[in-house]
């Protein structure tokens, strides 16, 4: 076996690790209405269906308290200084990056519940 391989299927492996010991949206027991999030972004919590709905406030279910102020960053500024590497880091012992779970958790929070009509 060489060592890509090899390599491979321990990165397939700790891919599977770390998906099964993430916490998964739970099932709603609240009826078809709820159990998908419609296209328009309906129903992605039960509690507040329109919370998160096209043409709805973003994330926003009160008032501000406090007011920005000045201007605010330039965005791909702060991307690169929040997602740049340092110079003297050291790469992943397992190879993989931290993002991918950060990407896994998208997937199975809003695509494989996801309504596949829509």
């Amino acid at each position: 076996m060489s060592n890509d391989s090899v390599r491979n299927e321990f990165i397939e492996e700790q891919v599977k690790i770390k998906y099964d010991r993430m916490l998964h949206p739970p099932l709603s027991y609240l009826g078809n209405a709820f159990k998908y999030r419609t296209a328009d972004g309906k129903f992605n919590s039960a509690m507040n269906p329109h919370l998160g709905q096209a043409g709805a406030p973003y994330a926003k279910t009160v008032p501000a308290k406090t007011h920005p102020l000045g201007a605010l960053p330039d965005l791909g500024d702060l991307f690169d200084r929040l997602m740049a590497r340092e110079e003297n880091g050291r790469p992943s012992q397992s190879g993989l990056s931290s993002m991918l779970i950060y990407h896994a958790t998208i997937i199975i929070h809003d695509i494989f519940r996801t309504n596949d009509n829509d």
